[in-house]
């Protein structure tokens, strides 16, 4: 399944200051200069004088902004750090219900509110160096204590007095809490899970997926339970344990060396539903059940039979059984959508050869030619050569490469900058070419053909994934203009529902003179636009996003509920739309899962503490030093 900036203030530092930027205040030798922007709660008169106060270090703020920085620190204060057992130095304001407002130093971690960064530009040291180095180790300890101290007297506990480690992130908004109606709604999104997934348990267990109006099950993705390691990482948020533990018990037995079906084995779909669904399931059960990581690493080495190519991508399908690749070209997001599962193989077989190969074809594509920058037409060859441009956009081929690239760096760190980087040069190039803006002020993000150069004038489901995604790695980048572009097409997205008679949105749609009209008007059970509406409740608040989720709920139960679980539609402008009996195993690894984290309590799955594949399995972040 495919689900695929408004320029930053960030300017790298190998690239020339624009003049008015943080940059262009570059001071003289011997002070190393790092960007920076600091939280609301960090940039206050007492914490900029303490900062300020450490020798060898300056803080400057804008007049204009307030909360944007820069620091500027010599390598005496480096040398400092280190002889302190710190190679770059980070402090951090992180939020959490137990322990209330708390700083913590760790390695270097991007992305969080971050009131100073000691930088590593080599310098010469001054003769007083000595001095200075043991001015600055006392006072970041007395700093640091002093931290400790407020954090310990505001929870009340002792500092291990916590069910888990304090988040990297801060990216929810504040006071996010379940209303009894939230808990309520949520019980009854789960009652429908269970409704769903006991159908299939009685009339399909073992198939990939279930036929609902017949009560007959079929195999679409080689005949290995599809939905049953789909719906495992739900089973697990849900709580329903019995019904995860037999699910196990089933993906432990899974035979991955031949396919039950004479069809080929599609390397995207095998690594985003059976490679995360199994890796995400021995995550989230705290590696209780070895044999999944066991089954994880035979399908790892079955795909990895992919990679034999002239250039980086993997071949698009493979013969389990005879062990030979198929195709002579890869469609973008199959080439560019392996990076979280494949890292997490390695991150839990400490095997690096299985990132390398997501990372070599992800980097293949970035730096291969592109329409604009961040852009680019495809499929790719796999023999190198350049294929001829096709549609650019955020759907269908593409979607969840871009998707990938805020949050494989939210998940593993500075070793995914590049990703970030390019993402923000996507966003910036379809800022320019692909967004319109309608008469009534809606934003519809458009494709734009790479044959004639022109826009097409078509929105896709698949693409309402990018709001959450554009509201996701602005909130990382502390980027306020993008984030406000992605919940404008959040809400252009949900008004995609709210607009067709029976309150469900289609596949495809556009702005016809100021009023939205479908295209395509089938619903085939996708999750885009309620994953980006779970991203704006998360991160705005406003519950409003609660709100359009329940009407999008009452709806699905209306017109998809079936005898054997839930149906696509024909028609969703009809009021008696024709209903066609398929249900992917999407269903239960995406929309059920969305649907009900819309009414959850902020802490599960929370954007602080984790990511999600584009088949919704989510993973712990664990950012590398």
């Amino acid at each position: 399944m495919f689900r695929g900036t408004v320029r930053t203030d960030i300017v790298p530092m190998s690239q020339p200051a624009r003049a008015g930027s943080a940059s262009a205040l570059r001071p003289s030798a011997p002070w190393a200069m790092t960007p920076l922007r600091l939280g609301p709660s960090v940039a206050n008169e007492g914490n900029l004088s303490f900062l300020s106060s450490i020798p060898h270090c300056k803080v400057m703020t804008s007049r204009t902004k307030p909360t944007e920085g820069l620091l500027v620190a010599s390598s005496h204060a480096q040398s400092s750090a280190s002889r302190h057992g710190y190679r770059v130095l980070d402090v951090m304001e992180r939020d959490t219900e137990q322990t209330g407002r708390r700083w913590i130093i760790d390695g270097l971690h991007e992305g969080a509110d971050v009131a100073f960064k000691i930088n590593s530009i080599p310098h010469q040291p001054r003769p007083d160096a000595p001095h200075a180095l043991k001015r600055a180790g006392l006072a970041l300890s007395l700093f640091l204590l002093w931290k400790a101290w407020l954090a310990w007297k505001a929870s009340g506990k002792g500092l291990l007095a916590q069910d888990q480690p304090p988040s990297l992130f801060s990216l929810q908004a504040p006071r996010l809490h379940q209303s009894q109606l939230s808990k309520e709604r949520s019980a009854k999104v789960v009652d429908s899970f269970k409704f769903a997934y006991s159908q299939y348990a009685t009339h399909a267990w073992g198939r990939d997926q279930i036929n609902p109006l017949n009560l007959t099950g079929k195999d679409t993705r080689n005949g290995w339970g599809a939905t049953i390691v789909d719906a495992l990482s739900t089973l697990y948020v849900m709580n329903m344990t019995d019904e995860f533990d037999h699910s196990v018990e089933f993906a432990c037995t899974i035979d991955f060396n031949t396919s039950r079906i004479p069809e080929s084995v599609s390397v995207f779909e095998t690594t985003i539903r059976y490679l995360g669904g199994i890796l995400s399931a021995y995550e989230l059960s705290e590696s209780r059940y070895p044999c999944l990581l066991q089954k994880a690493k035979e399908l790892g080495n079955k795909l990895a039979f992919a990679w034999s190519n002239p250039a980086p991508f993997p071949s698009p399908s493979l013969d389990f059984t005879q062990n030979s690749k198929h195709g002579y070209e890869i469609c973008i997001a199959e080439a560019g959508s392996l990076t979280i599962e494949f890292d997490r193989l390695s991150y839990f077989t400490g095997n690096d050869t299985y990132r390398q190969l997501a990372n070599n074809s992800s980097m293949g594509i970035m730096t291969s030619p592109h329409v604009f920058p961040g852009l680019h037409g495809e499929p790719v060859r796999l023999d190198g050569s350049e294929p001829s441009s096709s549609n650019i956009g955020w759907g269908a081929g593409i979607d969840s490469f871009l998707e990938y690239a805020p949050k494989y760096w939210q998940l593993i760190g500075t070793n995914a900058s590049t990703y970030l980087e390019y993402w923000v040069q996507s966003v910036n190039s379809s800022v320019q070419h692909l967004l319109h803006e309608s008469k009534d002020g809606r934003l519809y993000l458009y494709e734009h053909s790479g044959f004639n150069g022109s826009q097409i004038e078509r929105m896709s489901h698949l693409s309402c994934f990018a709001p959450g995604n554009w509201m996701l790695g602005a909130r990382l980048l502390g980027d306020d203009k993008t984030f406000s572009l992605g919940l404008r097409l959040a809400e252009t997205c949900a008004y995609s529902y709210e607009a067709m008679a029976t309150g469900i949105g289609p596949e495809t749609f556009f702005d016809n003179n100021g009023k939205l009209e479908p295209i395509d008007k089938r619903f085939l059970l996708r999750p885009e636009v309620l994953e980006s509406m779970w991203y704006a409740w998360r991160l705005t608040g406003d519950p409003i996003w609660q709100e359009r989720g329940w009407a999008a709920f009452q709806a699905f139960e209306k017109y998809c509920r079936a005898p054997g679980g839930y149906t696509e539609l024909e028609n969703v402008d009809s009021k008696i739309p024709t209903v066609v009996d398929n249900t992917e195993s999407f269903l239960f690894a995406e929309l059920f899962k969305y649907f009900y984290l819309i009414f959850t309590p902020p802490e599960v799955l929370s954007l602080n503490d984790y990511v999600l594949n584009t088949e919704a399995h989510p993973f712990k972040i664990r950012r590398q030093s």
